[in-house]
């Protein structure tokens, strides 16, 4: 059992970029950002200092005052007009018409690799026997239609498809070549330490064999010597 085609525009469509549900959540946000009020904190300090001369009875007599006064000022500015049609909803429009565009590019992408993909498979079917340049190319759609619907046709599949049930049945894999029949050749430097086992010359073992067994060769070989001979 394989995934449908609407199972496959679907997983396709929501990949990022494509989605609708992206723009819609950036508008809703821009429109709520109207309800926060934009706060303005001010703060000043006013210092004023004044000097004034007065005429009494008791004579002149300036007078000395100073004002030292600290200002707070705090504002809120609502735009509720936000909250119907915001500066970026032409830009959110934009947006959406662009990708409208893509989405349509990429739906009509699927369907053309999920029919070919139907239509190899089909004359796959009515051929006697495997074809390898068929099957490559149905194993590429595939992997295409993986890429863009993030891999929701293998994730479908409940079992392997028909062509590689086949390929394994006859206990060869479908892109496996044929492999000609040949001899391990055993290199000279491989050969096993029975065969690589240095020859002993007659001189080597009479070398290694005692004095009395050499003198006994000795003996013998003059006997047959002196029977040749004789005769």
């Amino acid at each position: 059992m394989e995934p449908s085609l609407p199972a496959l525009l679907a997983a396709g469509l929501e990949r990022p970029g494509l989605s609708t549900r992206e723009v819609d959540e950036a508008k809703r946000q821009a429109r709520r950002s109207g309800a926060l009020p934009r706060l303005t904190v001010r703060t000043r300090r006013i210092w004023d200092d004044s000097r004034r001369a007065e005429e009494l009875a008791q004579g002149p007599r300036t007078r000395v005052d100073i004002d030292d006064n600290l200002l707070l000022e705090a504002q809120l500015q609502f735009d509720l007009g936000r909250l119907v049609y915001g500066a970026e909803s032409i830009a959110w429009a934009r947006e959406a018409r662009e990708r409208e565009h893509r989405r349509t590019a990429r739906a009509r992408e699927i369907v053309q690799l999920y029919y070919e993909r139907e239509r190899l498979l089909f004359e796959l079917s009515t051929l006697h026997g495997h074809d390898r340049e068929y099957e490559l190319r149905i194993i590429e759609i595939e992997a295409h239609l993986d890429a863009l619907t993030g891999g929701a046709l293998t994730r479908g599949r409940t079992r392997p498809p028909s062509y590689q049930r086949e390929a394994g049945a006859r206990g060869i894999h479908a892109l496996r070549a044929p492999q000609a029949n040949s001899r391990a050749v055993r290199h000279p430097s491989n050969r096993s330490p029975r065969s690589a086992r240095p020859q002993t010359s007659k001189e080597g073992i009479e070398e290694r064999l005692p004095a009395s067994e050499k003198e006994a060769m000795g003996n013998q070989a003059d006997k047959g010597k002196d029977r040749g001979s004789e005769e």
